[in-house]
């Protein structure tokens, strides 16, 4: 995977004040757009939101398993070189033929879809997520929702 942040994010656009993380460990903010990950739950991550991630340090496909059914940012480049970056959950991994991980959104309205390892560069675990009330933010812990885990 590559690891080399600053050249895929650029420089750092600000601050965000963050408690409740793993010390030694890289995290970033995101912005999500979109209703792909917005069901009828507390647990889901609307969007206007800010979800915060913890990078992960993923060799091989078959690590991905200690994460699936949990709300991921994968980032990468497309076939064509293209970069990417998703809000969604690993629901199979394929490691053999051509090795790939099929993403799932909470909500059933969106397809799932399947991104080659080969593509991915980063992943991220979706660790926190502010939402605006008013013209403040609340920041809460992500879980996936009840009827999400451990399924297939």
């Amino acid at each position: 995977m590559n690891n080399n942040l600053k050249q895929i994010f650029g420089a750092s656009i600000g601050v965000i004040p963050t408690d409740n993380i793993k010390p030694g460990q890289v995290y970033g903010w995101f912005p999500c757009t979109g209703d792909s990950m917005t069901i009828d739950a507390p647990e889901c991550i609307p969007d206007g939101c800010m979800a915060l991630g913890r990078l992960l340090d993923i060799e091989n496909i078959y690590e991905l398993s200690d994460y699936m059914h949990q709300p991921v940012i994968i980032q990468g480049k497309t076939m064509a070189g293209m970069p990417f970056s998703v809000l969604k959950t690993i629901t199979f991994i394929n490691a053999f033929n051509w090795g790939s991980v099929r993403l799932t959104s909470y909500n059933k309205r969106h397809r799932d879809f399947w991104v080659p390892f080969d593509c991915i560069t980063e992943v991220f675990l979706v660790e926190q997520k502010r939402i605006r009330k008013g013209k403040t933010w609340i920041t809460t812990p992500v879980k996936s929702p009840e009827q999400y885990r451990n399924v297939i």
